[in-house]
Parts: C-alpha cells; sequence; structure tokens
C-alpha cells in the first residue's frame, strides 16, 4: 500500500497509548494535583512545595491590583526608588529581598568616613542613603589611590574652602502619610539662603529625566532641613556633587505640594492592575 505507514503494525498500540494519555490529562483537569499532599518521597515533596510557592508568587503577581502600602518609616532613597519605579517598589515591599551593599554605597562609605574627619564632625552613615538611589558606578572598587584621588579633588572644591553650617544631620519628617529618614551630607550658608548638600561618588545623571528621578533625595532634605530649621523652604536651595568628576549639580526645587503629588501618583501608579 503506498504511501507506507510509518508506524505499520506498531500502529494500533501507538494509538490506544495516545488515546489513554488524553483521558488521564482529561481526570487530571477534573483533578487538580494536590501541591500539600505528602507521598513520602522527599524530592517530589521538596519538588510540590517549590511549585505551590511559585504559583502562589504568579497568582499575586497577576492579581488585579498590587497595592503598594508605605511603611511608617522610610527612607529618602527608598522614596526616590518608589517615584522612579512604582511596580518595582511594589514588589519588593511584598517581597523584600537582602541585597550585597553595592560598590557605590561602599565607595561612597569611604569617602564620607574621610569628609567626616575633614570636617572635623561624626558621620551617621546609613549604607542605604551612602550610595544614593539610581547613582551609577563608574570603576572598580575604590582603592587607596582612587580615595586619594577623591580627597585631591574635594580639597581643591569650592565646598572645601567653605565652612559648613551643619555637617551630616540626621533628620525625619512626615510626608505623604509616612515618617521620611533624610541624611544631609553638609549644610552651608549662600546669598540666597541655605543649601544642602549630599556628596556622590558615582556618575552624574546621564540626561534631564535622570536627574528628575534622582532629584526627590534633594527635594525631601530641603523640606526636612526647612521643618528643622524654621527656614522657609524658598530659601532652600540643593545640590549633588559628584566628587569624580568635580561636578556640582542643583536640583529638588519642588515645592512640598509637588513633593507630595509625586509620591501620591506614584502609590496610585504601583496599585494599578498587573
Amino acid at each position: 500500500r503506498w504511501p507506507v505507514d510509518p508506524l505499520g503494525v506498531r500502529r494500533p498500540r501507538r494509538e490506544a497509548a495516545a488515546a489513554a494519555v488524553v483521558t488521564a490529562v482529561g481526570e487530571r483537569v477534573d483533578r487538580p494535583l494536590d501541591l500539600l499532599a505528602r507521598t513520602g518521597d522527599e524530592t517530589v515533596d521538596r519538588w510540590r512545595e517549590d511549585a505551590r510557592l511559585l504559583l502562589e508568587e504568579r497568582a499575586a503577581r497577576s492579581s488585579r491590583e498590587q497595592d503598594v502600602t508605605l511603611a511608617g518609616h522610610l527612607s529618602a532613597s527608598a522614596v526616590v526608588n518608589l517615584v522612579t519605579d512604582p511596580a518595582a517598589f511594589a514588589q519588593d515591599r511584598r517581597r523584600p529581598v537582602p541585597t550585597e551593599p553595592t560598590l557605590v554605597s561602599r565607595r561612597g562609605t569611604r569617602f564620607h568616613e574621610w569628609v567626616e574627619h575633614f570636617y572635623g564632625r561624626a558621620a551617621l552613615l546609613d549604607v542605604e542613603d551612602v550610595g544614593g538611589s539610581g547613582e551609577d558606578a563608574d570603576g572598580a572598587a575604590l582603592t587607596d589611590a582612587a580615595l586619594a584621588e577623591l580627597q585631591t579633588t574635594f580639597a581643591a572644591s569650592a565646598w572645601a574652602q567653605r565652612e559648613p553650617v551643619a555637617v551630616e544631620v540626621d533628620l525625619e519628617t512626615p510626608v505623604a502619610g509616612t515618617i521620611v529618614r533624610c541624611r544631609i551630607d553638609a549644610v552651608f550658608d549662600g546669598p540666597d539662603g541655605v543649601e544642602v548638600v549630599d556628596w556622590k561618588t558615582g556618575r552624574p545623571p546621564r540626561d534631564p529625566a535622570q536627574l528628575a528621578e534622582r532629584e526627590m533625595q534633594l527635594a525631601l532634605y530641603r523640606l526636612a532641613w526647612s521643618r528643622a530649621s524654621g527656614t522657609p523652604l524658598a530659601d532652600v536651595g540643593a545640590a549633588f556633587y559628584y566628587v569624580a568628576h568635580d561636578e556640582t549639580v542643583r536640583a529638588g526645587a519642588l515645592t512640598e505640594d509637588e513633593i507630595v503629588a509625586r509620591i501620591t501618583r506614584a502609590v496610585e501608579a504601583g496599585s494599578q492592575p498587573a
């Protein structure tokens, strides 16, 4: 007979086996696998538990809403993360995972410790805040030679020639229903008021969009200092000083209403249907 049946005499058994599989699949759909049931096989039970957890996580991600609940306390850097990527912030709050300190934060810690001695003040260091949200690393680990280069650049900068009115200030202030923790590196008097400054050891923002993401940190610092010192917010300026590039970037000139509005929009965006 042409064409030749490739299965030949094996066809009846193959078709019977296929029919049995189809029947079994239908029965399994009617009786879903109980992932909580124990089989007595340690390996199989571990697979079932892993599968159950993965399915629960998938269900949570695909649920209609991912509620963003602000904690009682947040660092300024955490607020920056919220307004930069609300969905990622919501996921992180739901299932926080400890992270190793980044290159930027380790490098920032060493440099901040040196600046502390430069100004003769004690630093209040927090790994989460030292690196700065979104700050990019631009080299290998900070060697003694690299640290010395940062020190030389800073010592020759305009900031080193000025006398700060405060160094390493730890403040907390209520914003949008949560308490925001701010660690301000330095505050200087200026002709138009005061200026809060945050030292950075990474790269400056690449474009206005990236600066807009980072400036929430400075906006919160301005607000915290304004409230703590009684200085009108309009008289408080703010700047990042990127030491490795000897570049000062002024930003964060937001009103209190604008700060609250950005945070509120981010919370709402993070709670939208997935």
